[in-house]
């Protein structure tokens, strides 16, 4: 019998450990879904808002489209949106409605950590990653979704337990 699939997304401000937690739950043999905005940039760059985040919702939802059962998402086709939000103040009406059809089960709000600039991250400030995590919120809250926050005040193993704890 198939596993039935099951979205859990980890989302939150840059820096604030989705990846990490995501490299956790892959080590303990969880199937995960890497961030696609990482891949994008590797291989084009950020080039503008609206090709760059066209890229990463086709990646995602290519991704999404070949789970199998429970899945960890480092990110999701919302986050997506919630960038536009940040970007232009409002989501595109094109990608409003892209996005019927695709629910996630569980939504984990990672509290960020003090920001930390890499060569793959956008932002380049700790109030820019401030206003990303007010636009994912507002975003997700928009949509429906109620948010599990996830306190920055425990380690990675802490997180991880704390979130398998919040699943179906």
């Amino acid at each position: 019998m198939e596993e039935k699939k099951r979205k859990y997304v980890l989302t939150g401000a840059p820096c604030s450990g989705k990846t990490s937690l995501i490299n956790y739950f892959d080590s303990e043999g969880f199937d995960v879904i890497s961030e696609p905005a990482r891949e994008v940039i590797r291989k084009y760059g950020y080039d503008n808002l609206w090709d760059f985040s066209s890229r990463v919702y086709d990646l995602q939802e290519k991704r999404e489209s070949e789970i199998k059962g429970k899945t960890f998402f480092d990110r999701s086709l919302v986050d997506v949106l919630g960038f536009f939000h940040y970007e232009l103040g409002h989501v595109p009406e094109e990608y409003l409605k892209r996005i019927n059809g695709h629910r996630y089960d569980k939504v984990f709000l990672l509290e960020r950590f003090p920001y930390e600039l890499d060569s793959e991250r956008i932002q380049k400030n700790d109030l820019e990653a401030e206003l990303v995590q007010k636009s994912l919120i507002e975003t997700y809250n928009f949509l429906g979704y109620d948010l599990i926050n996830v306190s920055n005040k425990l380690d990675v193993e802490e997180r991880a337990k704390f979130i398998l704890s919040n699943l179906d």
